[in-house]
């Protein structure tokens, strides 16, 4: 069992009876409105590995709880087969909150090579 020992902006500590604390940084909260969804991504997954999320099972418990507003709204909007695989809610994060052009470098680079 944890117990809340400090709670501070972006790092709870969980106390451990007759083991020392553990930290876990919490990643930002993410609406979609004013961060990238692919550098909100990369800080989740850095976070993730911070914190020995391992699983997808871990990361998708902790997904649901960072996303606010609109990205959550659509995430719910998932059928239960999406909704509960990590690998798939990003997928559709990506799709849904990523331009086509951020979506797919390779093909941008391709039309922009084309362009010249």
């Amino acid at each position: 069992d944890f117990d809340l020992v400090a709670v501070d902006r972006r790092v709870i500590t969980l106390g451990v009876v007759g083991r020392m604390a553990k930290p876990v940084l919490l990643p930002e909260p993410f609406s979609g409105e004013t961060a990238d969804c692919n550098e909100w991504l990369s800080h989740f997954e850095s976070v993730a590995v911070v914190n020995k999320w391992e699983t997808g099972g871990e990361k998708l418990k902790w997904l649901r709880v960072c996303l606010t507003g609109k990205v959550q709204t659509a995430l719910m909007k998932l059928p239960d087969a999406a909704r509960d695989n990590y690998g798939e809610c990003v997928k559709a994060l990506k799709k849904r909150f990523v331009p086509d052009s951020r979506n797919d470098l390779t093909s941008l680079s391709y039309r922009r090579g084309r362009n010249d």
